[in-house]
């Protein structure tokens, strides 16, 4: 199961969230609702574009989310969501069951793609 902490409340704040990047080594968090639900994600370079264009690190995460990511379903795994996901570089998918509750992370640095 997930040990670090890599999920964030819509509600909370470009600073908390980036304090939650710089400690999960990850370069995301998830942004959830109160019932569990990803409603997005945030990177450290979405924050950087944030403060790039004048945003202060005290505006809410829910503003500059990206609600539209790749992710896997629990039920199976999709190799060519694994192959966008690579060739983007991106270092982790989240896994997630039918209501969108984050169940685990797909770590793309364990596999080897050709």
């Amino acid at each position: 199961m997930i040990q670090r902490k890599i999920t964030i409340s819509p509600q909370q704040t470009l600073l908390e969230a980036l304090r939650l990047i710089d400690g999960n080594g990850l370069q995301i968090v998830f942004v959830v609702a109160d019932n569990n639900k990803v409603l997005g994600v945030i990177t450290d370079g979405d924050i950087r574009r944030a403060l790039i264009n004048e945003n202060s690190l005290d505006n809410l995460v829910k503003n500059f989310m990206n609600s539209d990511f790749l992710y896997l379903n629990g039920s199976s795994l999709d190799s060519h969501t694994i192959e966008i996901a690579s060739q983007q570089k991106l270092k982790v998918l989240p896994i997630l069951d039918d209501k969108a509750i984050l169940i685990d992370l797909f770590e793309l640095n364990k596999i080897d793609i050709q």
